[in-house]
């Protein structure tokens, strides 16, 4: 591999707008925690910080399907964190890994800078380009701007193609960035994924067939230093190509459509510059770095949940190669202004300027609480329900319509920190994408009624808590008449089931 360059020299322009972009995002990042999949993730890593074991088997499940919690370090770091503070603390700590995020794309950017000017102060317009191109991205990834192992991912992304930029893919980097992602999350397959592609780039044999031997061993280091061995890697193909129904019920797996109006957009401006700026892409850029640019807009406009993953990696391409071209020779020609680094005391000013800006933002803004309400309800609500448990012929059950408030639900139960589990629900969508059953049951669920029906007569059980306004509230009080609770909140409604079990006694006080 070649020496790595020597370091850059950043300007005041740069730092300028560095801080502009990281003040949008001390702003921006501070915002509820109303990701619906954190349910699952804390109640997952509550359950594995007190069991001192690794999940096997969902435990939130009706069936305890298998699962592989490929998230598993994830979900005990954040568990801790709310063992230590609460929701607050993690409140915080999504607002860090946000930031955390926008400076691994500053840094992406300015090692894209490196490789095309080798070091050469860039010009004002050079780096309006930059600030383009940091914008773009930025966008792209905001859909996943929440406490989420999908976040964590892209600032991994950004570092690795940062690396890549920069010339030092080293052995030792790309093993323990590939144990550590996969430990975190499944996107870890980009690290050998990008080792393979620069393979492609012209050099000699023996550096190219380094390259790929040390992909193999980033799969082999993922096999070995995952709990879940062998599995880390099989489950990607059953994540991927097993279960379609799953695409079809779950958001994140749906194509780009023009609802996404915002996305399309963005993705149908990139395509149109990428087209009309092809031929000196295709020289600026690497085959390596090209391809794995069209792969991901491809996979982005297939299902949503790579579009952040496209928005990281078009950033240097945006750069350093298409905004650059359409703009002209100015990019290429250095402003006096630039010719020199940032003095200390230009860099003192802009950075009390920076923190000034930050602390007047903050100390403007509302303070966001750390749930939406809907989740604080419906934490709130099953804390405080009491069963009547004499004569019980069999456990209550929940049923909850939506699975992806089921995380939310499963939580709520785990918090109870009932000895034995007092709940049962019908619908858990943890497992949809690694069950089969579990798609054709909610496939049921969604299309006929009876297939609550079935469940009712199944597992007799003394209540239900379903979305306020959902589809089958009125089928189930019509069917079995259910008698509504005197709580309902606005976002969720009780349902108990008197003459078949037990009548379940909430509580739970307004």
């Amino acid at each position: 591999m070649k020496a790595d360059p020597p370091p850059s020299h950043h300007s005041p322009l740069d730092i300028a707008f560095a801080a502009i972009f990281l003040l949008v995002a001390a702003v921006l990042s501070w915002k509820p925690l109303s990701d619906v999949d954190l349910g699952w993730h804390l109640a997952g890593g509550l359950w594995m910080l007190d069991s001192s074991s690794i999940v096997r088997t969902d435990p939130f499940s009706a069936e305890a399907a298998p699962w592989i919690s490929y998230s598993w370090a994830f979900e005990i770091v954040i568990a801790q964190l709310y063992r230590l503070g609460g929701f607050q603390l993690l409140q915080i700590a999504q607002s860090i890994c946000i930031l955390m995020l926008m400076l691994s794309l500053i840094e992406l950017l300015w090692a894209a800078r490196v490789r095309a000017l080798d070091c050469v102060p860039p010009s004002a317009q050079r780096v309006c380009c930059e600030a383009l191109a940091l914008g773009f991205g930025t966008l792209l990834t905001a859909p996943i701007w929440h406490l989420r192992p999908q976040l964590v991912s892209c600032v991994f992304f950004a570092y690795l193609l940062a690396l890549r930029e920069r010339n030092r893919l080293t052995a030792v980097r790309m093993l323990v960035l590939t144990v550590v992602w996969a430990n975190v999350h499944v996107y870890w397959p980009l690290v050998p994924a990008v080792l393979a592609l620069e393979s492609l780039a012209p050099a000699p044999f023996p550096v190219r067939l380094r390259r790929i031997g040390l992909s193999a061993a980033c799969v082999a280091a993922a096999i070995v230093a995952t709990p879940y061995g062998f599995d880390t890697v099989s489950v990607l193909f059953e994540y991927a190509f097993s279960h379609g129904t799953a695409y079809e019920l779950i958001y994140e797996f749906q194509p780009l459509s023009a609802k996404l109006w915002l996305m399309s957009g963005l993705v149908i401006v990139l395509v149109f510059l990428l087209v009309v700026t092809l031929r000196t892409v295709a020289k600026s850029e690497t085959p390596g770095a090209l391809l794995l640019l069209l792969a991901l807009l491809g996979a982005g406009v297939r299902r949503i949940k790579f579009i952040p993953l496209l928005g990281v990696s078009s950033i240097p391409t945006l750069s350093e190669a298409i905004l650059p071209s359409l703009v002209g020779r100015g990019c290429q020609a250095n402003d006096d202004k630039l010719k020199h680094p940032a003095s200390p005391r230009e860099l003192r000013r802009l950075v009390i300027a920076s923190v000034a800006l930050i602390v007047v933002a903050i100390a403007t803004i509302r303070p966001a609480p750390p749930l939406p309400e809907k989740y604080e309800t419906l934490l709130d609500l099953v804390g405080n329900l009491h069963i009547a448990k004499e004569n019980a012929p069999l456990e209550p059950s929940i049923i909850l319509n939506d699975f992806n408030d089921g995380g939310w639900l499963a939580l709520a139960i785990y918090l109870r920190g009932d000895a034995t589990p007092q709940f049962r629900t019908s619908i858990d969508g943890r497992t949809l994408v690694q069950g089969a059953e579990r798609l054709q049951q909610y496939r049921v669920f969604q299309t006929l009624g009876t297939g609550w029906e079935a469940v009712i007569e199944d597992w007799q059980p003394n209540l239900a808590i379903l979305p306020s306004g959902a589809r089958h509230v009125q089928e189930l009080s019509t069917t079995f008449s259910a008698r509504k609770e005197a709580l309902i909140y606005r976002d969720w409604t009780l349902l108990s089931f008197p003459g078949r079990s037990p009548q379940a006694e909430s509580a739970a006080q307004r």
